[in-house]
């Protein structure tokens, strides 16, 4: 009886642990939140965010976020800053109407391991995955 439930819990550890190999099993991927970005007024502070994350991964931690973005896209006034796994748009904007902001989203698993022999040197290496979104949001400033 032992046995089959080591065996069990050895099944279990491995899906659910940060494993490259399970990329192509699993389908892990980078996802941008679907949402509406909140209304905005001219000449009000504005902030509202969108954020990542790794779909069919439970350890989506696992991974490095890198974003792309056009900041002229916006309107005079807002700053955009990137946080971990979000990007946040900040500021007073300057101009009203509808602005088209398109946001990309590229993840690399993180391998991380400390080296002893090496006077204990901490290594990242990173593995690009194909796994990438993109999206159009529309904010609206009135």
């Amino acid at each position: 009886m032992a046995r089959p439930l080591l065996s069990l819990f050895i099944l279990l550890v491995t899906l659910t642990s940060c494993d490259p190999i399970l990329d192509g099993i699993i389908n892990a991927h980078a996802r941008l939140e679907d949402k509406e970005l909140a209304i905005g007024n001219r000449g009000v502070d504005y902030r509202d965010g969108i954020s990542a994350q790794v779909k069919n991964d439970p350890c989506d931690d696992c991974y490095y976020y890198t974003f792309d973005f056009n900041v002229n896209d916006l309107p005079e006034g807002l700053s955009v800053i990137v946080y971990d796994r979000s990007v946040e748009i900040i500021g007073v904007p300057e101009e009203s109407g509808r602005f088209n902001f398109e946001v990309f989203v590229w993840v690399d698993r993180i391998e991380s391991y400390y080296d002893d022999d090496d006077h204990g040197i901490f290594y990242d290496e990173g593995h690009l995955t194909d796994s990438s979104d993109r999206r159009v949001y529309t904010l609206t400033i009135r």
